[in-house]
């Protein structure tokens, strides 16, 4: 092979999307689903509308999305990561201006004993004060960290300008923020924008297998 030479550039004969349905369920829980691949995996997705943009005070929504995985009524928090690895899945949470959203990997044929575990985070997390702190300093210390980097302060700087520094979307979070912080903050906003709220279910992969 002459590495000197580029590949030849094919263009691509068909391309489609698969696509995909919407549903509103019995409990008028929307789900959006995508039924396609060939590997019994499921990318299952919950969307609350607990962002930022919904704080009381600045950063309670990122603590929250930081302990919501630091144990539940009946898990500890690593219990819970064991729960969730033994079913061959794993967890993200990704927390934004708009959203908390909880997303999750598995096999396809795990889903029953897996929704029981969603139950316990989505309704029974219970924010263990002594993991509180120690999540705080963490956040402040990525926070320092992050900082130090010019690709953060120039996107600080330009959200700042274009939304203004009092809007949600050009505001940052900082290490003063999150001392104001205090667990029942974290836990009150749990109470009224995750386990009491309205939230969307996306569903994709080989979903013919579930029943």
């Amino acid at each position: 092979m002459d590495r000197t030479l580029a590949p030849e550039i094919k263009s691509l004969k068909e391309f489609a999307l698969p696509q995909g349905s919407f549903t509103t369920l019995a409990n008028g829980i929307n789900l959006h689903q995508i039924n396609n691949g060939d590997q019994p995996i499921l990318r299952l997705e919950v969307a609350f509308n607990a962002g930022s943009k919904y704080d009381k005070k600045p950063g309670v929504s990122f603590l929250t999305s930081k302990m919501i995985q630091e144990g539940t009524e009946q898990y500890s928090a690593s219990s819970l990561q064991d729960a969730i690895a033994g079913l061959g899945a794993f967890i993200e949470v990704q927390q934004g201006v708009e959203r908390i959203n909880l997303t999750f990997y598995l096999l396809t044929r795990n889903i029953e004993e897996f929704l029981p575990i969603l139950e316990q985070i989505m309704h029974k997390s219970i924010f263990p004060k002594e993991n509180f702190q120690n999540i705080v300093n963490i956040s402040k210390n990525n926070i320092k960290v992050n900082l130090q980097k010019n690709s953060v302060l120039a996107s600080q700087e330009f959200k700042k300008l274009v939304f203004g520094e009092n809007h949600y979307y050009g505001t940052a979070i900082s290490e003063e923020n999150l001392d104001e912080i205090t667990i029942d903050d974290v836990t009150h906003f749990y109470e009224n924008r995750i386990k009491s709220s309205f939230f969307e279910v996306f569903a994709a992969g080989k979903l013919d297998e579930v029943s």
